[in-house]
């Protein structure tokens, strides 16, 4: 493969992983709130290649090519209705303001979790009624 042809190709593949979708990468949904991570991508890439001539007259040549990425955490978007908060990561204060959520959203999953299973526990008992009140027309 020529120098051209190993620069397209890393190019073509920097164009897949380097994208706003990159930066901001998918919602994580947790009951009323979405999270969504914010990143800092780096990147860095070389080629280089030559030909050449041996001393017994031979000519040669070679290339190569290579890139390399980075991706850092830098900050989660919390999205709760239409309140929205920024916890930077790597900064004073990231971690902290990020961990002092972590009862809420624990609180926030057990709500929705027991608010679940009530809402099924009560389907289970208008199911039993039913059953029941069609047994006793079945019985007439």
């Amino acid at each position: 493969m020529d120098i051209e042809n190993n620069l397209r190709a890393m190019f073509e593949h920097l164009e897949e992983v380097l994208s706003t979708k990159t930066v901001f990468g998918e919602p994580i949904e947790t009951g009323e709130t979405t999270l969504i991570p914010v990143l800092t991508v780096t990147f860095g890439l070389g080629t280089g290649g030559g030909t050449g001539k041996a001393r017994e007259g031979d000519e040669g040549g070679g290339g190569g090519a290579g890139v390399g990425a980075k991706l850092i955490p830098r900050a989660i978007v919390a999205i709760t209705g239409d309140q929205v908060k920024v916890f930077t990561i790597g900064e004073k204060g990231g971690w902290g303001g990020l961990v002092e959520r972590v009862p809420e959203v624990i609180n926030l999953l057990a709500n929705k979790l027991s608010s679940r299973k009530a809402r099924l526990e009560r389907a289970r008992k208008q199911k039993d009624q039913d059953n029941q009140e069609q047994e006793g027309e079945v019985s007439l």
